[in-house]
């Protein structure tokens, strides 16, 4: 039995987890002017290509996916994991940056 098994969350949580990760250490880092903004558009990007990652795997399987007191298809797992997992990373670089929701009209 390999480390992911068959747990489907154990999956999509990798995805997950590696997608935010090279956000925030390769595409966020280079993106020049830095706005909160332009980052929110970056974020659609990367969210959207993670959802069809996910759902070439995962679309039609009827798998449900459990959110500790929920069962939920894949795309909502998906979402709820990639906002808990990314929301930590983004007030810190958000922080070192000096980004702020309020600068939505900046960029």
């Amino acid at each position: 039995m390999t480390l992911s098994g068959n747990v489907p969350e154990l999956k999509v949580l990798m995805v997950v987890f590696a997608t935010i990760i090279f956000a925030y250490l390769v595409v966020y880092p280079r993106m020049e002017p830095k706005s909160f903004r332009r980052m929110m558009h970056y974020d659609l990007v990367l969210s959207a290509l993670l959802m069809v990652a996910v759902g070439s795997v995962y679309f039609g399987q009827g798998i449900a996916f459990s959110l500790i007191f929920i069962q939920a298809p894949w795309w909502v797992f998906t979402l709820v994991a990639a906002l808990l997992i990314e929301l930590p990373f983004c007030l810190m670089f958000c922080k070192k940056h000096g980004l702020s929701p309020e600068d939505m009209n900046e960029d």
